[in-house]
């Protein structure tokens, strides 16, 4: 068994792999605002986002999966927020 101080070095491991993730990810929303300003799409479309969340929870432990699906909803949730203010 990993003590402590091992444990905790993997999780900001993983903490720093999810922030880069993050970033990436919130650049694309950025752009991806852009796009849908230009075309007049809406920010929120529930269909897109319940198909992802649907497509990507089966993907996941039954054990972690209503935790990851929480996971998903907020982070669509801030992308949806930043991409409503980036100009």
């Amino acid at each position: 068994m990993k003590n402590l101080d091992e444990l905790r070095v993997e999780i900001d491991k993983v903490d720093g792999e999810l922030r880069n993730l993050f970033v990436e990810r919130m650049k694309l929303v950025s752009e991806i605002g852009q796009v849908k300003r230009a075309i007049g799409a809406p920010v929120y479309v529930p269909d897109r986002e319940a198909a992802m969340i649907e497509r990507n929870s089966q993907l996941v432990d039954e054990e972690f999966r209503d935790l990851y699906i929480e996971f998903l909803k907020k982070n669509l949730e801030l992308s949806r927020e930043y991409q409503s203010r980036t100009k």
